[in-house]
């Protein structure tokens, strides 16, 4: 009984955000749902971490359910320890892949501000002791996203297509507590 209630709830909210077939088309120019894809490359840092540089790739897909918010899969990997920043017991690369859930609101038509969250999974940089003792360790974590894109583009008949110049926020959490990364990226996408 709960199932069913809340499949009927979900449906209901996403019929009343859904538009109706005549408000879908403006011109040439469709407004309804549609699948969305992209891909952003770039570089940052760890800023409370030594960890150096790091670089990210950030492959994504989802839908966007008209011009104003989306439901996104970012499915990516970051890696670290490039530089000899990096912690000097830290020598080694490291890298680990993201499975994240984010929502995202198109403000206007070019800024763009999504929050989720999910699961980082592989190799992460952990320093203890004040970074006197630091190693590489395998896991999986829960983490935080954040995301705030400035995207210039153009309007197709089938949606949008916009180059995305964006800051990302991502915090994999070990032992309850956040590691912040920061990374800005700059990419393709068709929302």
């Amino acid at each position: 009984m709960k199932t069913i209630l809340s499949s009927a709830l979900l449906v209901s909210m996403l019929v009343a955000v859904a538009p109706s077939s005549a408000d879908a088309h403006d011109g040439d120019y469709y407004r309804g749902p549609r699948f969305r894809f992209g891909a952003e490359v770039g570089a940052g840092f760890w800023p409370q971490e030594d960890f150096g540089l790091g670089l990210a790739a950030y492959p994504n897909f989802g839908i966007q359910f008209h011009d104003a918010i989306a439901l996104v899969a970012i499915t990516g990997v970051t890696m670290g320890g490039f530089t000899d920043r990096a912690a000097p017991d830290l020598e080694d690369k490291w890298a680990y892949f993201n499975g994240i859930g984010l929502l995202d609101f198109t403000l206007g038509s070019f800024i763009q501000l999504g929050g989720g969250g999910g699961v980082d999974y592989g190799d992460f940089g952990l320093c203890e002791d004040g970074d006197q003792v630091c190693r590489i360790r395998r896991d999986t974590r829960g983490t935080v996203h954040g995301r705030l894109a400035i995207v210039p583009g153009f309007r197709t008949a089938r949606g949008r297509m916009g180059f995305p110049i964006a800051a990302h926020y991502h915090a994999p959490f070990i032992d309850g507590k956040p590691e912040h990364t920061l990374m800005f990226t700059f990419g393709f996408q068709r929302y």
